[in-house]
């Protein structure tokens, strides 16, 4: 009796498979991917060049946003300013259709590699409100010198304020979004903490983010940690390395229970994960 399976490398080998077609036929970048692709197989640089793209495709995922319609929650204080106006209204339908927001977000998702520090580290995304596309970036709406900073989850969208772009360290910014969602934040405040002193309470943020660092952060009388979750020692989402690990557990507990119960059958089988062409993001288990 033989039982041949690793759900694992194949989910792996489905979700590189991916990440390069979503390169290919956006025709953005991805210098990680390209060394994967470009090492010998088998090798140790091989299998260190694999992790590193699986980890870059799972950060870019966060980044990206998946097409899908959301709610967006109100908010009383959001004034929008005139001269985005109209990029804001097409925004919102967009949102509320659910479409594909990648042409809106940062002209750094042509690259597939950038950390952004400021969504690692707050959890805020930021929005182009141009209305026409940009011919620099023929993907891409025309920036905005005025964006919208918001959070997205799953099924909602909560917009903070529009400020300048470039205003990632704006603290005022992250001030704005815990008093305009308060229950939002409520699980990163530090409860009962009060001694603060040697602490680093994020006054240069900027700074602290390319040292990779994760600064607690003082907003009124209360302590955060950070909202997006930092990064890792290895400068890495934590977020994004979360849902690596997350899906991988799952797997090899799947196996686990695929080999007990053909192991009580005593068959030989061979098993292998494959995509579900009929729905986003769903898989098959074949079993020969």
């Amino acid at each position: 009796m033989a039982i041949t399976i690793n759900l694992v490398r194949d989910w792996e080998s489905i979700q590189l498979d991916e990440f390069q077609g979503f390169i290919v036929s956006w025709g953005f970048e991805s210098e990680t991917l390209e060394r994967y692709l470009n090492a010998s197989q088998g090798t140790k640089e091989w299998d260190l060049l694999r992790e590193a793209a699986l980890m870059t495709w799972f950060n870019y995922l966060r980044r990206r946003i998946r097409a899908r319609p959301r709610k967006i929650v109100p908010n009383p204080s959001l004034k929008c300013p005139s001269e985005v106006a109209s990029g804001w209204l097409k925004l919102q339908q967009e949102i509320k259709r659910g479409d594909d927001l990648t042409p809106r977000l940062s002209r750094k998702i042509e690259d597939a590699d950038y950390n952004d520090g400021m969504l690692n580290d707050w959890g805020i995304h930021h929005f182009h409100l141009g209305t026409a596309f940009d011919p620099k970036h023929p993907r891409l709406v025309q920036g905005t010198g005025l964006v919208l900073f918001a959070i997205v989850d799953p099924y909602e969208i909560y917009p903070i304020d529009f400020g300048p772009h470039g205003s990632w360290g704006d603290r005022g910014l992250l001030e704005k979004a815990i008093s305009s969602f308060p229950g939002r934040f409520e699980s990163f405040c530090l409860k009962g903490f009060t001694d603060v002193s040697g602490l680093d309470l994020g006054e240069n943020v900027v700074e602290m983010r390319k040292n990779r660092m994760n600064p607690v952060f003082r907003i009124g009388n209360k302590i955060y940690i950070p909202p997006g979750m930092g990064v890792t020692t290895a400068g890495t989402s934590v977020v994004a390395t979360m849902m690596l690990d997350h899906a991988r557990r799952q797997l090899q507990d799947l196996e686990a229970r695929l080999c007990e119960f053909f192991k009580a059958k005593n068959r030989s089988v061979e098993i292998t994960l494959t995509r579900d062409s009929s729905k986003e993001g769903s898989f098959k288990i074949e079993v020969r």
